[in-house]
């Protein structure tokens, strides 16, 4: 291989890469480490701390830590793992309690909730159909 030497547009590619790994990996808006077996797929996980309603959905958002699950083969059940991340809450109409069942979604830099157990008792509805 010694000669080769890679064109512009593979180095660009390379950087846009290891750019996106790195968000992933590390967060962009928390500061907090992510495990480095995530990837930007989405997850099933249980909330640790209480998700509170954004203050305003664009520029102060909440966030909650999540406690991931993983899928056991042999019961097809799920399982919790050791592995926290913070997701980033964006509704400003939805905050949900210790222990709610919840799925998250890597989108745009940050871990984003995109379904939840919806128990009345977990859910502040502040909205009017």
């Amino acid at each position: 291989m010694a000669g080769i030497v890679p064109s512009q547009e593979f180095n660009e590619q390379l950087v846009r890469v290891v750019k996106q790994v790195l968000r992933q990996e590390h967060g962009s808006r928390s500061g907090q480490r992510q495990p480095r077996r995530m990837d930007p797929q989405r997850h099933h996980g249980v909330l640790v701390t209480a998700m509170a309603e954004a203050a305003e959905s664009l520029t102060s958002p909440a966030t909650a830590t999540v406690r991931l699950l993983e899928f056991d083969e042999p019961t097809g059940d799920l399982q919790t793992t050791e592995t926290l991340v913070t997701i980033t809450n964006r509704y400003e109409g939805l905050a949900l309690a210790v222990g709610t069942l919840v799925k998250i979604e890597f989108l745009d830099g940050e871990w984003s909730l995109y379904g939840a157990d919806c128990v009345d008792s977990s859910i502040s509805a502040s909205a009017t159909p």
